[in-house]
């Protein structure tokens, strides 16, 4: 699943406006739709401001990094 979508699903789940969400991460509403819609992404500190406005660790908000990074600490096949 995208980043976007992810966001909105998360934002979704938590019962919260793209208005809400937006005010409470301090970003502009139209910012927060172009995120949600894959075109482009925020920030780091703005991405763990979505992460504090939703109520979610930033771990699940980034979705799928820790199993990105568990595979690529594996030592290769020889």
């Amino acid at each position: 699943m995208s980043f976007g979508r992810h966001l909105r699903t998360l934002r979704q789940e938590a019962g919260v406006s793209r208005a809400a969400l937006a005010r409470r991460a301090g970003v502009s509403v139209s910012t927060l739709r172009h995120w949600e819609n894959g075109r482009g992404f925020p920030s780091m500190a703005a991405f763990l401001r979505l992460a504090e406005a939703l109520g979610v660790p930033a771990e699940r908000l980034a979705g799928g990094v820790n199993d990105l990074a568990r595979n690529e600490a594996k030592p290769a096949a020889r």
